[in-house]
C-alpha cells in the first residue's frame, strides 16, 4: 500500500509538469505566430492590417481541453479506484498506446522522462 500511496503522490508531480512545461502556447492559426497571453493575441487579431494567412499547423502538447480533464477531480464513476484515474490519465496522454500497470515501479519513474520526450517541451512565448 506504501507504494501505491507513492505512486499517487508522483502522479500529482508528473501532472504538474504537464500543466508547467508541456501547455500548448497561445498561437495566432493565421501565421502563427505565439503570444503570452491570450490578450495579446486577441490585439494581433484585431489591427487594421491583420496577418498574412502561412501554412503551418499548431503546437504539439497540453490543450486548454485536456488540461481541463486532467485538472477533474470527478470520477469517471463513483466506485473509481486512484488505479483506475491513473490508467485514464495515462490514456488521456497516450491514447493510442497500451495502458501500463500503475503498480510496477518503472511506471512510476518513467512516465516523467516519457513526457519530457514524447510531448514538446513548451517553447518561449513570444509578446
Amino acid at each position: 500500500m506504501y507504494f501505491f500511496c507513492s505512486l499517487l503522490s508522483k502522479l500529482i508531480m508528473i501532472r504538474e509538469h504537464l500543466y508547467r512545461r508541456h501547455r500548448v502556447p497561445i498561437q495566432c492559426k493565421r501565421c502563427w505566430q505565439t503570444f503570452k497571453v491570450q490578450e495579446s493575441l486577441d490585439a494581433h487579431l484585431t489591427v487594421v492590417n491583420i496577418c498574412s494567412l502561412q501554412t503551418g499547423q499548431a503546437a504539439e502538447g497540453l490543450t486548454a481541453d485536456l488540461e481541463k480533464k486532467l485538472k477533474s477531480r470527478k470520477k469517471s464513476s463513483p466506485d473509481q479506484t486512484e488505479e483506475a484515474r491513473w490508467k485514464e490519465i495515462y490514456g488521456l496522454l497516450f491514447p493510442n498506446e497500451v495502458v501500463p500497470n500503475p503498480c510496477k515501479p518503472i511506471i512510476a519513474l518513467s512516465l516523467l522522462n516519457v513526457c519530457n520526450t514524447q510531448l514538446p517541451i513548451k517553447p518561449a512565448n513570444k509578446l
